[in-house]
């Protein structure tokens, strides 16, 4: 999604079939590694399901190496009708590691410490990410139909930082939280153009994303705080358009426009 930052997957889920389907596994390893998932599936008339439950955790090859995960998962389809159609997704995720930091490699090679040590034990971050995502697609006519998307997310994160230097304690604590608003309305159209197989479709995009985080620092005695409260705003329409030219061959063109706008106190 927005703020990728080495590319986007788009993820198309399974829908459940038939009967219900229960699925469970786990693993264990070393370093205390224990990860476990059960999911259920199925299908009661025109209305499916999809739920994913999984805990991982790990004590990690270091000191202050641990990661606690747990997420839960489901999505949810009916057809209301032969023209209308709804879907939902929902998910929490929770975590908790922490970070056992660099070391020096003269401290390694002198054997003042060994290669699982840490210098900073205290050192963790947790995060909390919960979203919703609902979808109503509605049939005009054969050949044309109209969809609604609407999305909410919430991720709290903090982090905490711990150290001495030269002989002065200092900390430092940062607690954020992002939220995700967002509206997709779109219309797919396919009809052949001039006898030739032919789908268009156009729609725009709302994406709406407060930021706030907050920082205190303490070195040497004192305390600051530092607090960012930023909105980002993306608008952006589309349109694309498939024909096939002959068989085998398809012509493809397309067209975005967006606009991003921030409003930033610091």
């Amino acid at each position: 999604g927005d703020n990728a930052m080495a590319g986007a997957v788009n993820i198309i889920l399974k829908k459940g079939r038939e009967k219900l389907f229960l699925k469970g596994s786990s693993t264990a390893g070393s370093s205390s590694l224990l990860s476990s998932a059960v999911s259920a599936s199925g299908q009661s008339g025109p209305f499916s399901y999809f739920l994913l439950g999984s805990a991982y955790g790990t004590d990690g090859y270091r000191q202050n190496n641990t990661l606690r995960m747990k997420d839960l998962f489901g999505s949810f389809t009916a057809t209301v009708s032969d023209r209308l159609s709804l879907a939902l997704k929902a998910a929490h995720h929770e975590d908790h590691y922490g970070m056992p930091g660099p070391l020096l490699w003269q401290d390694l090679s002198a054997g003042l410490v060994s290669r699982t040590a840490s210098k900073e034990p205290f050192n963790n971050g947790r995060t909390e990410d919960s979203f919703v995502d609902v979808e109503g697609e509605y049939r005009i006519i054969d050949g044309i139909r109209a969809t609604m998307g609407g999305s909410a997310r919430q991720r709290n994160t903090s982090s905490w930082f711990q150290g001495n230097y030269s002989g002065v304690n200092w900390s430092t604590q940062t607690e954020g939280k992002s939220y995700t608003y967002g509206l997709t309305p779109k219309i797919l159209i396919e009809k052949p153009l001039l006898g030739l197989p032919n789908t268009f479709v156009t729609g725009f995009d709302y994406y709406r994303y407060p930021t706030q985080f907050t920082t205190e620092s303490r070195f040497f005695g004192s305390l600051s705080t530092s607090f960012a409260d930023i909105t980002k705003t993306n608008q952006g329409f589309y349109a694309n358009n498939k024909v096939s030219l002959v068989p085998n061959l398809l012509f493809d063109a397309g067209y975005r426009i967006e606009e991003v706008s921030y409003d930033t106190k610091y």
